[in-house]
């Protein structure tokens, strides 16, 4: 038996785990980590989180294969690069710019199969700008004028 010495109350419930469903958030890149492949290549994992909505705090993982071997994946990967950043508006010289600036990330569930086991993932199936909500114009407050008496 373990003696619990905190309120619970004092914590929010944790959320069922498992994919997002299928479509489009406002997420930001959190964090940009380079790594190396098992074959030996370096490659780049962005880690996203969705920042508002029922969803807000759920987090997504994306590779971009930037110096593959291979033309098709390399390509791939630049190219999801450009759509970055043009969704986020920086003309990026290292991944760290591209963090904590929101877009919508378009997001798909699919079969993923690990180990003879199935199970059901997102994958990121594009990046594109967020729109600003339109301010609404501020109007400005009616004028008042007093009249003060000349004695």
């Amino acid at each position: 038996m373990a003696n619990i010495d905190f309120n619970v109350d004092d914590y929010e419930a944790s959320k069922p785990g498992g994919p997002l469903p299928a479509g489009k958030y406002l997420a930001v890149i959190a964090d940009t980590t380079e790594k190396i492949s098992r074959n030996g290549d370096r490659y780049v994992e962005l880690t996203l989180e969705v920042v508002n909505g029922e969803h807000q705090g759920h987090k997504l993982w994306d590779n971009l294969n930037l110096w593959n071997q291979g033309d098709v994946a390399r390509n791939i990967a630049r190219s999801t690069l450009k759509s970055i950043c043009d969704a986020v508006g920086v003309k990026a010289s290292d991944t760290q710019q591209l963090c904590n600036k929101p877009m919508v990330i378009t997001v798909a569930v699919e079969d993923n199969t690990y180990n003879g086991q199935t199970r059901k993932v997102n994958r990121v199936k594009g990046y594109t700008k967020a729109e600003r909500p339109q301010q609404p114009a501020q109007q400005q407050p009616p004028q008042t004028y007093t009249q003060q008496s000349p004695w």
